[in-house]
């Protein structure tokens, strides 16, 4: 009664009430429904909003946990995001500290004037009053494939203008009636809103990118154009596609930014002056940085990433090394591997760098290049891809000699006969060339994730697509609504029995992993995500294999999902050959449907989940396996009955999703499953 929203007016007999409005989130999404079946393209997703006014000290916070940009048309499917904080806060290198939680992308908090009588906006003088704004933006990090963006773009930009020409009579009809309307116009108020502002901080902000302009051989088409082709319309054909081509891949690079803190004391003027000494602090600092985008190039090794590599290396282990000093973190030495992965990780991902934009340049003049974006994890998968691109070099050498004047002929006719048949007598020396440039950009990655660890966190899409878990009988083209279990960040899973007997007589198996079907290039922590067991003693008796609680659930990210709803067991077997390395194949696979994952991941975190039995059957093997247990491909194999639960995990999550007990039901938690589990 005694105030409004422009004075506040608190009182002991008769205070405001505080306004806390917190939304799960907003997801948006552009789908192509003129395929034969509706094809995601692009979605963006806000996580957990939280808008707080506390009028006794005149307080307004907002908060932001998590934005994500994604792709659903590429491998990894992550275009924009948090680097270290929100939904990926267990990147963050500290994250392994006891007492660490997850920190919003956004946090802003504004602080009225001390003086109760004075308003925060007065209408009369147009006047802003303001004792401090504090604006706190996480790091983000982008991963831009041009080529296929600027296809999305084009593809938008058409359905607008179909739009716009269909209804281009309403919209006429629109602004006739909005000129013949009764009445006129009255000016505005005058004069510019003022303000005051005693204090003004933002913390430092940084954005890394990584950007591809070049578009492999091996990429989903979804009948796109190149982007040189895209180019050469808007350019009219002022270029040649060989130079757009060598250009692109020269041209592409990983450029970072970072602006200092923001710190400002008694602003005092119109908005338009403080918006634009706001906006005068970054502008300087983007300019001064400008030359770090020629320090990313790819063809040089990416030098300015490369420093940032060593200082990062180095700033991470005085950090770990105060840390243990101070108990905050269990063990000593850990800051090493981060002093070594800084230094010596950043000089294999320069090398990695050179060698992977000198491999798009030679394919790009035999072509289109063919090496994937495939990224090892160690120096052993490293050598395996390497390994593939010697050969996919020559394969695509031998085969551009028929393949690429076909190709040519059907766009160009016989001039394009004549230019398919020099790229492919081209490829012959230089697709070779590519493979081997390509096989070195494997092996320096691969040494390079060896020497820096395995990047902890979580790096694909934010929800998994729907069409996918369509179930039997479903018609999959059909635009169906997203169930709101996608949208849980994390699934934990337990083991409760298992009955395998075919493969608990197969000597060849040594040990079994139960897992959900996922997508294994966005989870740099398979282990994580599956439950590994072994034999005992009786018949078809089967127990976890480590001890305590390391090997009790498994963890992973719903967004990492791919349908159907399946459960896997890959198996641990003996190679073919004599003193090879094991074999790890996907052994048997059962299926539930989708409805019974909707419910395990709606269920409240308080509840006890209710089983899950999958039926699993054999699978085909991959050529000159023997079938496991004599099972052929579709037989019985056994059952698994597990325990699916929506993942409560304080590093990741915001604080009101946490149960008051969580940092102690934690490790019970994991340790009760393991006792159970046996």
């Amino acid at each position: 009664r005694h105030g409004s929203v422009e004075n506040w007016v608190v009182g002991e007999e008769d205070p405001w009430l505080s306004v806390d409005v917190f939304l799960a989130g907003l997801h948006l999404c552009l789908i192509d429904t003129l395929q034969p079946s509706p094809q995601e393209l692009v979605a963006i997703t806000v996580d957990y909003v939280q808008l707080a006014v506390l009028p006794k000290g005149k307080q307004i916070s907002f908060s932001m946990h998590n934005f994500q940009i994604d792709d659903f048309g590429q491998e990894g499917g992550f275009v924009l995001g948090p680097s270290n904080s929100g939904l990926n806060s267990q990147r963050n290198v500290l994250a392994e500290a006891r007492t660490f939680r997850a920190e919003p992308l956004v946090d802003v908090r504004l602080t009225g004037p001390r003086q109760p009588q004075t308003p925060i906006f007065d209408r009369e003088r147009n006047m802003l009053t303001l004792q401090s704004v504090e604006i706190g933006l996480r790091p983000l990090e982008a991963l831009l494939d041009v080529p296929r963006l600027v296809n999305i773009a084009f593809r938008l930009q058409e359905w607008v203008a179909g739009i716009a020409s269909e209804n281009g009579a309403d919209l006429a009809k629109v602004a006739l009636a909005r000129g013949l309307a009764p009445g006129f116009d009255v000016p505005q108020q005058g004069g510019d809103t003022s303000c005051y502002i005693n204090a003004m901080s933002a913390l430092p902000i940084s954005f890394s990118s990584d950007v591809k302009l070049t578009k492999r051989r091996n990429a989903a088409d979804d009948g796109e154009e190149d982007l040189e082709s895209r180019l050469n319309v808007l350019a009219a054909g002022l270029w040649l596609p060989l130079r757009a081509r060598l250009g692109s891949s020269f041209a592409e690079a990983s450029p970072k930014f970072k602006f200092s803190a923001l710190d400002l004391s008694h602003v005092t003027g119109n908005v338009g002056v403080v918006q634009s000494s706001v906006a005068k602090h970054y502008q300087q600092q983007l300019l001064a940085q400008s030359a770090r985008v020629l320090g990313s190039l790819q063809v040089l090794g990416d030098p300015a990433n490369l420093l940032d590599d060593i200082n990062s290396g180095v700033t991470t282990f005085l950090r770990k090394t105060k840390q243990e000093i101070t108990g905050e973190r269990v063990g000593v030495g850990a800051g090493v591997g981060d002093l070594a992965g800084g230094v010596f990780g950043g000089a294999l991902g320069s090398i990695s760098k050179i060698s992977g934009s000198l491999k798009d340049t030679v394919g790009s003049v035999a072509g289109r290049p063919i090496a994937s974006n495939a990224r090892p994890k160690d120096l052993e998968e490293g050598i395996t891809l390497a390994l593939g691109c010697l050969a996919g070099g020559v394969t695509e050498a031998v085969n551009g000699l028929v393949v690429e004047p076909m190709e040519q002929a059907t766009e160009s006719g016989a001039l394009g006969l004549f230019r398919g048949a020099a790229l492919g007598a081209a490829g012959l020396v230089l697709r070779p060339v590519e493979g081997v440039l390509a096989a070195v950009e494997k092996i320096a990655e691969g040494a390079e994730g060896q020497v820096k660890g395995l990047r902890r966190g979580y790096n694909g899409l934010r929800r998994a697509a729907p069409v996918a878990f369509c179930d039997a009988g479903v018609n999959a083209s059909c635009l169906r609504g997203l169930p709101p279990a996608f949208f849980w960040p994390e699934w934990n899973l337990r083991v409760v029995s298992v009955s395998l007997p075919g493969l608990w007589t197969e000597r060849r198996v040594h040990s079994l992993a139960l897992c959900l079907a996922a997508a294994e290039e966005q989870w740099s922590d398979s282990e994580d995500r599956e439950v590994v067991i072994v034999r005992r003693a009786d018949k078809d008796g089967w127990a976890l294999q480590g001890s305590g609680a390391d090997n009790a659930l498994a963890v992973g990210r719903v967004g990492g999902l791919r349908g159907p709803f399946r459960l896997q067991v890959w198996a641990q077997t003996d190679s073919n050959l004599e003193l090879g390395k094991p074999l790890r194949i996907l052994a048997a696979e059962g299926c539930l449907p989708t409805a019974e994952l909707e419910q395990a991941l709606m269920r409240p975190l308080h509840e006890r989940p209710l089983p899950l039995r999958f039926q699993v059957a054999a699978v085909p093997l991959p050529l000159g396996l023997n079938a496991l247990a004599g099972a052929e491909e579709g037989a019985p194999v056994g059952e698994v009955c597990i325990e699916l639960i929506p993942g409560g995990n304080s590093k990741i999550m915001p604080r009101r999703y946490m149960l008051p007990e969580d940092d102690a039901a934690g490790a019970s938690q994991a340790s009760t499953a393991a006792e159970e589990g046996g």
